[in-house]
């Protein structure tokens, strides 16, 4: 019998000939194209702060390990603007000032920003660590006041310098070294320092006025306040010192009152957890349990508990009147992150938000909370977790995801994707373009001898159709190529694709997470998070994990 094919009517070979001499040739790459890039991605790193600004309330700024400043808009994720505040070392603070920010290193330099732009207003270096940062008095006429070891200093805005107070002036009264500092709840005006020795002892609490650098009184703290100096384990919370030692919660006010103690569950150690500026809300967790306080007139009071790793974040409110206004708490578990309000006084929550798609088997446990209240009364949530990444929620849903890992990879290797792996992703992603392969091809060839006299009068016509029939569709949306906010697709990735650079770039970062991305177009392809190693390691030093291919098992 005939052949099976015959039944099809392929164009003559003079047809196929004039057609194919008038497609264009494939162009390989030039000699000045040589190192340009066709597509980058720009990385902040893993988040360490969040601010917000009321007089910007489009967007945070986010403070990196990587040593970087940087403007994010709360409604997709893109990048305003990013600033290398330090080149060796992490951001450690950021405070959101009247129309600027403010921020200091690791190496300890203290650096004001404009918050619009980003332009870097004014500098000052110093010879050691700064602990603190703390903006006192009006919006208007604000005053930056730096804590070191040795010494509260004070400067305007503008940078201008006020008043200094150090540890070894003569007849000062003062021990060797200021530990944290708060100001006075009841006393704009007023600053109240821990002073003790080198080593944590004998702790004090010294009241320096803000206006002129004169201290005004000094109290004594509790000798524990000493031990938990001494041990690390301590923290301001509002205007108390806090500290965690053997098991006990203490909490001693740093501007004058009565302190308390809390006896916390034997079941696992807990530490405590980074506060956020949440007035006097704080949580102290073990990884299994958070358990949240607040410290009110009667002293320390546990609010509430929580399963698995819980984060409690401020909440910046468009009302002007804030009195009692709730705290964010969020807990980021295997299929989504639980969202609620906590009033302070009384630890009652509202009914909890539930965003799917930012899962801590994708991303690990959470470590920042922030939270916009619009006028609408929809809140938007920015949360970041122990994979580096931090994400955008308005409501139950999450808007944006920036995957901050990147920012610290260790080592990428390409790897080629076989053919029928490669079609069968692109079939997954268009499956309705699916029927346009070889035998929607053979059908439209199959009537094309009879219309070829009509397309070769128009040459342009013929080439642009036949390219199309042979060229396959691909996504070109950004929700389907799931694209890094602010990220572009090259306009010569199809291009790209069909030259043969169809490969994935897989990279494994200083978080424990590998990703796959499409060498194309930087689109994330797969990702997997594998957990915190518990080793202290960035993207400069000579450490961190490594990763190594397989052979590929045999065909059965």
């Amino acid at each position: 019998g005939p052949p099976a094919c015959s039944a099809m009517r392929w164009p003559s070979t003079a047809a196929v000939a004039a057609i194919a001499s008038l497609l264009p040739t494939a162009a390989g790459l030039f000699e000045d194209e040589v190192g340009q890039y066709e597509w980058n991605l720009q990385q902040i790193g893993k988040p360490v702060a969040l601010a917000y600004a009321a007089d910007a309330s489009d967007r945070i700024f986010v403070a990196s390990a990587s040593g970087a400043v940087a403007s994010v808009l709360l409604k997709d994720g893109t990048m305003q603007w990013r600033r290398m505040a330090s080149t060796n070392g992490a951001v450690r603070l950021l405070r959101a000032a009247n129309r600027g920010l403010v921020s200091v290193t690791e190496s300890g330099s203290v650096q004001s920003w404009k918050g619009t732009t980003g332009e870097l207003i004014w500098q000052r270096d110093y010879s050691e660590p700064v602990l603190d940062l703390l903006l006192l008095g009006p919006a208007a006429k604000q005053t930056v006041a730096v804590l070191r070891k040795g010494e509260i200093e004070a400067r305007t805005m503008a940078g201008k310098h006020e008043w200094s107070l150090t540890t070894g002036q003569a007849d000062s009264g003062l021990k060797a070294a200021f530990w944290a500092a708060a100001s006075s709840p009841d006393d704009a005006g007023t600053i109240c320092a821990i002073n003790a020795e080198a080593d944590g002892g004998s702790p004090a609490s010294v009241h320096v006025k803000a206006d002129t650098g004169k201290v005004a009184k000094t109290e004594e703290l509790p000798k524990v306040v000493g031990t938990g100096l001494r041990r690390g384990t301590f923290m301001v919370v509002d205007a108390f010192v806090v500290t965690l030692v053997k098991g006990q919660l203490n909490a001693a006010p740093m501007c004058g009152g009565v302190g308390s103690s809390f006896d916390l569950p034997t079941d696992g150690e807990f530490k405590l957890s980074k506060w956020q500026r949440t007035g006097s809300v704080f949580a102290v967790s073990n990884g299994a349990t958070t358990l949240i306080f607040g410290i009110g007139e009667k002293g320390i009071k546990k609010l509430r508990v929580f399963e698995g790793t819980a984060v409690v974040g401020p909440i910046f409110s468009v009302h002007e009147d804030e009195t009692g206004q709730p705290v964010a708490v969020a807990v980021t578990k295997e299929d989504g992150t639980q969202i609620q309000l906590m009033d302070p006084a009384s630890g009652n929550v509202q009914p909890a938000m539930f965003a799917k798609g930012y899962a801590a088997a994708d991303h690990g446990p959470a470590e920042l909370l922030l939270m916009h209240e619009l006028r609408s009364g929809e809140h938007r949530t920015v949360i970041s977790a122990g994979d580096h990444s931090f994400a955008g929620i308005q409501g139950d849903k999450v808007m944006w995801v920036r995957e901050e890992a990147l920012a610290s990879i260790h080592q990428a290797v390409f790897y080629s994707r076989s053919t029928a792996a490669t079609l069968a992703e692109r079939q997954n992603k268009l499956p309705q373009e699916a029927s346009q392969g070889l035998a929607a091809l053979a059908a439209q060839l199959t009537g094309l001898p009879a219309r070829l006299a009509e397309l070769v009068q128009e040459p342009t016509a013929l080439v642009a159709a036949f390219t199309a029939w042979v060229t396959p569709k691909r996504a070109r949306s950004r929700k389907e190529m799931k694209l890094a906010p602010g990220a572009r697709a090259p306009t010569s990735c199809e291009e790209l694709r069909d030259f043969g650079a169809d490969k994935l770039v897989l990279v494994i970062t200083a978080s424990l997470k590998l990703f796959a991305l499409e060498a194309t177009t930087s689109e994330i392809v797969w990702q997997k998070y594998l957990g915190a190693s518990g080793q202290a390691c960035d993207a400069m030093a000579d450490c961190g994990p490594t990763m190594r291919l397989g052979a590929p098992r045999p065909a059965p």
